[in-house]
């Protein structure tokens, strides 16, 4: 466990040196692709450091802040994007904020809890947490837009690619079918994330059942969008009906995709071999200070 931790402290070390370079970058190199090749290093370094960590809680912490959260913002900074490009941030806050779930006001708020980065925890909690969301979910599209995980989905996913997407698709295949491609797309790179994330917690091959499951879902979407263009008017579907749907078909293909490759990474019996090891560290480390204490007090 000593030595995890201080993996974990030169991880840290080393992504705030990063930053710090991050940022002035950001003063001296124009905005565009020129100050996207001198990030891309830091953005490659910000994937390989969670392999030097291989506990669930300190690397998923680690891996959620820096290889998802800040590489997405950095991407964003790199052609003046995002909430790393507001000219006003001080060294210390361009870190913070790169670092962290992070909204700038006035001053710095952290995310409601319910974006907190994940944690290792039972396949019952994390169902409780997935149906609670669900049950109040409407639709897929009311699922995925407002109930889950917003700090994700609005300040990263959508700024980085479903914005961009649609706006490359615009000019090309016209307003009423543009939607389509950015959000499919926009699924596809949130499932291949999501498989790298595992990865990073269970270091097992990835089979490709979590990307899927988002595929589907970013499939499904457009069509249920349509459909509700269409049927809502003449045939409206009342709440106490959408609902349940919604709920019944994103339980069964989470079962079906997403829920197995989870199960077969050992995140729970893994996360609780941790628990032992912590209790036993905090231990040791208390009785260690207890003897030097009393030798110090004894002399």
């Amino acid at each position: 466990m000593e030595g995890e931790i201080n993996n974990f402290m030169k991880a840290w070390f080393q992504a705030i040196i990063s930053l710090c370079y991050c940022y002035v970058i950001g003063k001296d190199v124009p905005k565009g692709f020129p100050r996207l090749l001198a990030i891309v290093p830091i953005m490659c370094l910000f994937l390989v450091l969670p392999l030097s960590l291989n506990t669930i809680h300190l690397c998923g912490t680690f891996a959620f802040f820096f290889s998802w959260l800040a590489n997405f913002k950095l991407a964003l900074f790199a052609f003046e994007n995002g909430p790393l490009s507001d000219p006003s941030l001080s060294l210390k806050n361009f870190v913070v904020v790169a670092s962290f779930p992070m909204k700038i006001n006035n001053q710095m708020i952290p995310t409601d809890s319910k974006n907190s980065p994940p944690k290792a925890k039972s396949l019952l909690n994390y169902t409780i947490k997935v149906v609670s969301f669900i049950a109040l979910a409407s639709s897929l599209q009311d699922f995925w837009s407002r109930r889950w995980n917003l700090v994700v989905v609005v300040n990263t996913l959508r700024q980085n690619i479903y914005e961009p997407t649609k706006e490359f698709a615009l000019p090309i295949i016209g307003r009423k079918w543009a939607s389509l491609p950015t959000t499919f797309l926009t699924f596809l790179v949130s499932g291949l994330i999501h498989e790298l994330l595992i990865y990073y917690l269970g270091r097992i091959s990835p089979t490709g059942e979590i990307t899927w499951f988002f595929l589907l879902h970013g499939f499904c979407l457009p069509i249920e969008v349509y459909l509700k263009k269409k049927l809502a008017v003449k045939f409206p579907l009342p709440r106490v009906v959408s609902g349940p749907l919604t709920l019944g078909f994103i339980m069964v293909t989470a079962l079906w995709l997403f829920f197995p490759h989870l199960l077969r990474s050992n995140g729970e019996q893994n996360a609780f071999e941790e628990y032992t090891e912590v209790g036993m560290f905090l231990k040791n480390t208390t009785r260690a200070l207890m003897l030097w204490f009393n030798a110090k007090k004894f002399y």
